[in-house]
């Protein structure tokens, strides 16, 4: 009886090998066979792919596109000008200016191809879970990072800030800032850029009145797609959501303070789709796609044009598979729903 059980057992699996060998042969056929394996195995090679080293994703591009870094600083950069209290200085206070890009660490590898872009100049910082680039010599900010701005301008509120801190630059190439009425007018400056005054310059200055902020007013050019990929690259998100109820949902978002709504218009008017919204924080804007026609026909297409390069490339690649089978319908039969599933565990990892 065992014996029996056993033979049977055995042909029964020799017969499951048989029909998988002629199914492979068939996809391997009509299929190439990495596209066979993903399509049986998908969360395995997404998973390999969103853990692959950011060297090699970073290192596939050609060269970084103009537009496409200014697009990356207009959400993720800084441009500052710094106080510090000095004794051995004249007039008591050093002025440094300052670019900086301050991300996690998964992003060094980007940063060093942005140290790359802007001539070498400037250095990268490594700290416990973050990695910064800064660039503070005065020569180079006025050789090489001023120029590209001037050239492939920022079209976020960040173009006020450096506006202001061009200014300060030039105040600082002319050693204005070494007389006290040089130093006043820094300060005031400096009092409209970023967050405005911190309270060491509001005390030890209190009769200098901050600068008014000017209004922000997007620029009336189109936005480059590459400007829009880069500033994705920061600010926008990809995400998945399940309900208890069992609807799945696809959602491309950018979200920023409310004072960029007016940019957050013109993104949408070029992609010719989606809405804007306010969040629950009254200073929070958000504009979303999650029509899965709208992200299949459009939002996938410029990404797989205009490529993210940082660490948010694998993710991207996750979402696009789940738009594809959402797309597909393939989210209706179990084998499609439990893709998803295991893709999405990986999504924002």
């Amino acid at each position: 009886m065992v014996r029996f059980l056993t033979f049977s057992i055995t042909q029964n699996i020799v017969k499951l090998c048989f029909i998988f060998a002629i199914f492979l042969t068939v996809s391997i056929i009509q299929n190439s066979p990495s596209e066979f394996l993903l399509s049986f195995f998908p969360g395995f090679f997404y998973y390999k792919e969103s853990n692959s080293s950011e060297s090699s994703l970073v290192n596939e591009s050609k060269q970084l596109d103009p537009s496409y870094v200014t697009g990356f600083v207009d959400a993720e950069g800084c441009f500052s000008i710094i106080f510090q209290k000095r004794e051995n200085f004249n007039l008591g206070w050093q002025v440094r200016a300052e670019f900086l890009i301050h991300l996690h660490n998964k992003d060094t590898n980007l940063l060093k191809e942005f140290q790359g872009f802007f001539k070498g100049v400037g250095s990268i910082v490594l700290r416990k879970d973050s990695v910064l680039y800064h660039v503070t010599k005065l020569e180079d900010l006025v050789n090489v990072i001023i120029p590209h701005f001037e050239k492939y301008h920022l079209e976020s509120a960040k173009s006020i800030d450096f506006l202001l801190w061009k200014q300060c630059i030039n105040f600082m190439v002319a050693k204005e800032h070494l007389t006290l009425e040089g130093l006043e007018k820094l300060i005031s400056i400096k009092g409209a850029i970023n967050n405005g005054l911190p309270d060491k310059l509001r005390q030890a200055f209190p009769n200098v009145i901050p600068m008014v902020r000017p209004n922000y007013l997007p620029s009336k050019n189109s936005l480059n797609p590459q400007w829009v990929s880069g500033f994705t690259e920061g600010d926008g998100s990809f995400y998945v959501s399940i309900k208890n109820t069992g609807q799945i949902s696809a959602v491309f978002s950018i979200g920023l303070n409310i004072r960029e709504k007016l940019l957050l218009e013109k993104i949408k008017l070029f992609f010719g789709l989606g809405r804007i919204s306010n969040k629950s924080s009254l200073n929070a804007i958000c504009y979303e796609v999650s029509s899965i026609t709208d992200l299949n026909l459009i939002i996938l297409n410029h990404f797989n044009t205009f490529s993210l390069i940082g660490a948010k490339f694998p993710n991207y690649l996750i979402f696009r598979e789940i738009v594809y089978l959402l797309a597909s319908k393939s989210h209706l039969t179990p084998e499609g729903r439990m893709k998803i599933i295991f893709l999405k565990e990986k999504l924002n990892k």
